[in-house]
């Protein structure tokens, strides 16, 4: 339990810092590379963890994440903010060679159960890919929250 409290208020401590990089934005100091990056790798601990310590550990630490979860869309979203700025800065960030944990994970799950409805053989098999069930669930609230803005195509 004592760890599980430890990753909370770690993943709080880290993303409150993400939610004052994000307030203290201009466009003299565009300090948004460094929030989307914060972003995915909160991500990647959250999936880490529901990796290595298990779905109880995940369970436990989705309270925590939930609040968080506007910022994290906006620090990921934060790329194309910079990349509409007249000058602003891009970074060394390429998709194709890094690849976030979290996204990754999301693709082998999503194809996994894309797999699994479509073939008929081996019903009972279990997917290599893990449950990751409550890392879809995040996923999920996130898409809500960006189905709930009529100005963003999801």
């Amino acid at each position: 339990m004592r760890s599980c409290n430890l990753q909370k208020s770690s993943f709080t401590y880290v993303a409150k810092l993400m939610n004052v990089v994000l307030k203290s934005f201009s466009e003299a100091s565009q300090p948004l590379w460094g929030a989307f990056d914060t972003a995915n790798e909160l991500l990647n601990l959250y999936v880490s963890i529901e990796e290595h310590l298990g779905y109880g550990y995940a369970v436990r630490l989705f309270p925590a994440v939930k609040p968080w979860v506007p910022d994290l869309i906006l620090a990921l979203g934060s790329v194309n903010l910079v990349k509409q700025i007249p000058g602003g800065r891009t970074s060394s960030f390429n998709p194709e060679d890094d690849l976030p944990l979290w996204v990754s994970t999301l693709a082998r799950t999503e194809l996994a159960e894309q797999q699994d409805t479509s073939s008929d053989e081996e019903p009972d098999r279990v997917s290599k890919t893990g449950d990751f069930r409550t890392f879809k669930k995040l996923v999920n609230l996130m898409v809500q929250l960006l189905r709930a803005n009529y100005n963003i195509n999801v």
